[in-house]
């Protein structure tokens, strides 16, 4: 089964490769330590080949990685944080949530129509969490939210890279500006600019771009600076190099192309909000 039979458009069309690259990962990569059964049992649901989906080793393992490092900010947050509220933008069939041994009180999963119709025919509701279906160009989509009282972890797994960099730069001014007083941490994915407009060449998505030309890399960063586009509100407390965790000789690229451009080739971001910051 296909994107196109599910009725995803666009980019909501890749959703299905990461969910097929972590069902691989006890069968095919168990030296990585990770496995994900909700992901196993989503691909088994749909009648899905996750090795037709996907099948470039380096992309497998990048989605992986990817994975580990977005649950250890996760598990990260919450131990600091018992009674934080997760949003999970661009959710997709993200399983995240299955994959925490305590998952939070509140956790809110954003992405469009297509996606959370999808979202709800496969994985099972849970009273702690709540599908939105908005975009995050929408004006006011925070607001709309209504949030309860308590400390924000925002994460964006797989979108910023398909946003355009006024896009990026309009989300962090609505989280700071809709999250000011809270605790609030962002955890996102970001390429270096030079993989802009080079989607239909990757090996993990490249089909699916070449059939829909709305499925771009849009967005890069050039200085560790643009992890906050600019925006004082945000303090950047860590970056993890995706490729540097996988094994040679992908590493050993990563580390020579960190050292010729100063950020990594993709890398995971934890932003976290000034508590003093005041809407703009």
């Amino acid at each position: 089964m296909r994107s196109r039979e599910l009725g995803l458009p666009g980019v909501s069309g890749t959703l299905l490769v990461p969910l097929c690259a972590r069902a691989l990962a006890r069968r095919s990569y168990s030296f990585t330590g990770f496995e994900d059964p909700a992901a196993e049992r989503i691909v088994a649901d749909l009648g899905i080949d996750p090795a037709r989906i996907i099948s470039d080793p380096a992309s497998i393992l990048g989605f992986i990685r990817r994975s580990q490092i977005f649950d250890r900010a996760i598990a990260d947050f919450l131990t600091r944080h018992p009674d934080a509220i997760v949003i999970d933008l661009g959710a997709g069939l993200s399983t995240s949530f299955e994959r925490l041994k305590t998952p939070p009180h509140l956790w809110y999963d954003v992405d469009l129509p297509p996606a959370t119709d999808l979202h709800r025919r496969v994985i099972a509701g849970d009273p702690r969490r709540a599908l939105i279906a908005a975009s995050v160009d929408h004006a006011g989509w925070l607001t709309e939210m209504a949030l309860p009282d308590g400390p924000v972890l925002v994460l964006a797994e797989g979108l910023l890279p398909y946003l355009a960099p006024e896009a990026i730069t309009r989300l962090l001014a609505d989280l700071a500006d809709g999250l000011a007083g809270r605790t609030v941490e962002f955890v996102y994915d970001a390429f270096s600019f030079l993989m802009i407009g080079t989607a239909r060449a990757h090996p993990a998505i490249g089909a699916l771009a070449r059939a829909d030309r709305s499925i771009e890399f849009r967005s890069g960063v050039r200085t560790r600076a643009d992890y906050t586009c600019g925006d004082p509100r945000w303090r950047l407390e860590r970056i993890d190099d995706v490729v540097a965790g996988l094994p040679p000789p992908w590493m050993m690229g990563a580390i020579a192309f960190r050292a010729a451009f100063g950020v990594p080739l993709y890398a995971i971001v934890r932003l976290r909000l000034d508590a003093g910051g005041e809407p703009r």
